[in-house]
C-alpha cells in the first residue's frame, strides 16, 4: 500500500523519515528513526517487534522541534526487542536454553534474558543449581562508553531461554521477548502518559518453564523537560514461567535521561528492576539482576539535526533544530519553511527560484512565472511516497490537514523554536554495585 507522506499512519518501517509537519498521533505503529516539527501523540503509539530481516525494527528513535504525549497517550516498546524461540534466548546475551540432554534427561527450565543485568538461572524448584539453564550475561556494561550498548541493537533486551520437559516428550517452551528502544529527542518535551520498554514474561506450563525477557531501553534528551502525574518510565525484566520447575526472569534494562535536575522525580520513579524470583530457593534464585534509571544533566547545547548550528532554545540560533534544512545561513527555498531563521516563509518567491521560474504557493514548487493552474495541471509535483507495511492511513497525520487529506482537519499546533539533540555521553559510569 502507497501512501504520500506526510498522511501515513501504521507500520512505517523506512528509517531517516523525514517531514516538516506538525504531527499527531492516535494510534499507530512506527519503527526507525523519524523527525517531526512537532508531534503529539493521543494513543497508544507501538514499537514494530524487531525482525532480523527488516532493518530498524525494534527501536523507535524520533527527533522532533517538540513532542507531546498527552494524557491517554503512551509508548509502548514492551516484548519489542529480541524474541524468544524454542533454542537459546536471541540477543546479544539470551538466556540459556534448557536441552534433554542436560541431566539426565529431566525437565530442564530456561534462563532468563540479559541486559544491563544478568538474567535469572532456571531452577528445579528443589534448589538444585545444576538442573537449570543459566541466564544471559549481563552486558558489556563497564565499558568506557556504556551508553553506546544503549542503541538500537544493543539497547534491545534478550530473550529468555526455552524451557525443556525432558525425556520422553521433550516439550519446549518458549522463551519470552526482551524489551524493545524508545529515543525522544526533543528541545521541549511534555509527558503525561507511560513509555515502556519491559521484558515479557514467559507464559507458564506444567512441563516445560521458559525464561522471561530483559528489559529494554529509554532514552530521553530534552532542555526542557515537563512531565505530569501521569508519567512513568519503565524498562523491567519479565518474570520466569512456573510450572514443575521454574524459569529464570529477565534482567533489568536501563533508562537515560539528559535534562535539567528537575526530571530527578522521574528517574526516580523509573523501573529497571530485575524479574522477581520463582520458587523457593534463596541460593539460586530465579530472580534477574536490576539495570539501571540515571539523570545526566552535564549536556551542553547540542545540534540534533546536524547542521552545525544549535537551537534557540538553549542559546542557539537554529530557529528548528528538528529539520537539517533549517539554519541562520540557508538559503530561503520555496517549502513554506521559514529556512534562514528571518522570521518569514518563502519571502521574495521570484529570488528563491531559478530564472524564469517563481515558487507557486499553492503547492510549494518553482514553476514558470506565467503558471497559473492547480496540482496536476503540470506545474506541481506530487510529494514523496513511502511504503506503507500494514496499517490504516489515518491514524498517524499532519495536524491542520485539509479537507479531501486522508485525514480530517485538526486544530493546528503553533510552532515551538526549541532543541533537538544527538545521543552521546563519553565516560558515563555506571553506578550500580555488582551482584
Amino acid at each position: 500500500m502507497l501512501c504520500a507522506t506526510p498522511v501515513c499512519a501504521g507500520l512505517l518501517l523506512a528509517t531517516n523519515v523525514w517531514a516538516a509537519d506538525d504531527y499527531e498521533i492516535t494510534t499507530g505503529t512506527l519503527s526507525g528513526e523519524h523527525h517531526y516539527k512537532t508531534l503529539t501523540i493521543n494513543g497508544e503509539l507501538d514499537v514494530a517487534h524487531y525482525n532480523p530481516s527488516v532493518p530498524g525494527t525494534g527501536w523507535l528513535w524520533i527527533k522532533a522541534h517538540a513532542i507531546v504525549i498527552n494524557e491517554g497517550g503512551s509508548i509502548q516498546a514492551s516484548s519489542r526487542g529480541y524474541g524468544g524461540s524454542e533454542t537459546g534466548g536471541s540477543g546479544h546475551l539470551g538466556g540459556e536454553g534448557g536441552t534433554p540432554t542436560m541431566v539426565d534427561d529431566v525437565a530442564s527450565p530456561g534462563g532468563g534474558g540479559a541486559h544491563f543485568g544478568a538474567g535469572g538461572p532456571g531452577n528445579d524448584g528443589v534448589c538444585d543449581p545444576f538442573l537449570g539453564a543459566e541466564g544471559g550475561l549481563a552486558y558489556d556494561t563497564d565499558s568506557a562508553n556504556p551508553l553506546a550498548l544503549v542503541l538500537p541493537e544493543f539497547g534491545m533486551g534478550s530473550a529468555g531461554g526455552t524451557g525443556n520437559s525432558g525425556a520422553p516428550n521433550n516439550w519446549k517452551g518458549t522463551g519470552a521477548d526482551g524489551g524493545g528502544v524508545v529515543i525522544l529527542d526533543a528541545a521541549l518535551l511534555t509527558i503525561n502518559g507511560p513509555i515502556t520498554a519491559d521484558g515479557g514474561d514467559a507464559a507458564d506450563t506444567l512441563q516445560a518453564s521458559p525464561g522471561g525477557g530483559a528489559g529494554g531501553s529509554i532514552l530521553i534528551r530534552s532542555a526542557l523537560l515537563q512531565f505530569g502525574a501521569g508519567a512513568s518510565l519503565s524498562a523491567h525484566g519479565g518474570l520466569g514461567a512456573v510450572g514443575n520447575t521454574y524459569g529464570g526472569s529477565g534482567a533489568g534494562g536501563l533508562i537515560v535521561i539528559w535534562s535539567e535536575v528537575a526530571a530527578q522525580p522521574l528517574v526516580d520513579g523509573a523501573n529497571t528492576q530485575g524479574g522477581a524470583g520463582n520458587g523457593i530457593c534463596s541460593v539460586n534464585s530465579t530472580a534477574g539482576e536490576p539495570g539501571l534509571a540515571i539523570l545526566d544533566v552535564t549536556q551542553d547545547c547540542n545540534d540534533a539535526d546536524g547542521d552545525g548550528y544549535q537551537s534557540v532554545a538553549c542559546g542557539g540560533d537554529d530557529c528548528d533544530d528538528g529539520d537539517e534544512t533549517v539554519n541562520v545561513n540557508r538559503d530561503e527555498i520555496c517549502d513554506d519553511t521559514d529556512n534562514n531563521c528571518d522570521g518569514e516563509n518563502n519571502e521574495n518567491p521570484e529570488a528563491i527560484c531559478p530564472a524564469g521560474q517563481v515558487c507557486h504557493l499553492d503547492d510549494q514548487v518553482c514553476v514558470q512565472d506565467d503558471f497559473d493552474g492547480g496540482p496536476g495541471s503540470g506545474g506541481a509535483t506530487a510529494g514523496p511516497e513511502i511504503e506503507l507495511h500494514g496499517g490504516i492511513c489515518a491514524s498517524i497525520k499532519p495536524v491542520g490537514s485539509s479537507p479531501g487529506s486522508v485525514a480530517e482537519a485538526a486544530q493546528r499546533v503553533g510552532p515551538v523554536a526549541l532543541l533537538l539533540t544527538v545521543l552521546g555521553l563519553a565516560g558515563l559510569v555506571r553506578r550500580r554495585s555488582r551482584r
